[in-house]
């Protein structure tokens, strides 16, 4: 008995790293896990390692940590601040602050973490890669903040 093959998913293309960010964070704002897995490579090889440190590698993984992490709790918003971008003709990286707000039961929590995206333009246009953050002191975003956003403080 012959399977019928699985149809092929429609994969956005972008037309820049910059609209690849956006969707990401826009996916991560709305906790679609299937608008977010569009703006990652089609590449077995894709990586993200979370604050948390755990590397994972391939669509599946990547997948089932976003997955877990936007159904366990999607009360949390993504401020990226303080971005630096490299760009190297095909492939450029943005190096960022994420400033982190989660409701929770006891009220609202805020961290900071320094970020990096990955992104590789191919001839299907541009998607993210590389996705890995790791925690920043929370007096680091003020310091940041404070030189560069002058009259933040009140």
């Amino acid at each position: 008995m012959a399977t019928e093959p699985k149809p092929s998913v429609q994969r956005l293309v972008f037309a820049s790293a910059e609209e690849v960010e956006q969707h990401f964070y826009d996916a991560i704002k709305n906790c679609d896990i299937d608008a977010l897995m569009q703006a990652w490579a089609d590449d077995e090889e894709i990586i993200c390692i979370h604050r948390e440190g755990k590397r994972l590698l391939g669509p599946k993984q990547v997948h089932n940590s976003w997955r877990d992490i936007l159904t366990q709790n999607c009360k949390f918003s993504v401020e990226r601040k303080d971005k630096r971008v490299i760009n190297s003709g095909m492939t450029v990286i943005h190096v960022m602050l994420e400033k982190i707000t989660q409701t929770t039961a006891e009220g609202l929590i805020e961290s900071v973490c320094h970020a990096t995206n990955i992104y590789q333009k191919d001839s299907r246009g541009w998607h993210l890669v590389m996705h890995m953050a790791t925690a920043a002191p929370g007096s680091y975003l003020e310091q940041v903040e404070a030189k560069n956003f002058p009259g933040y403080f009140h």
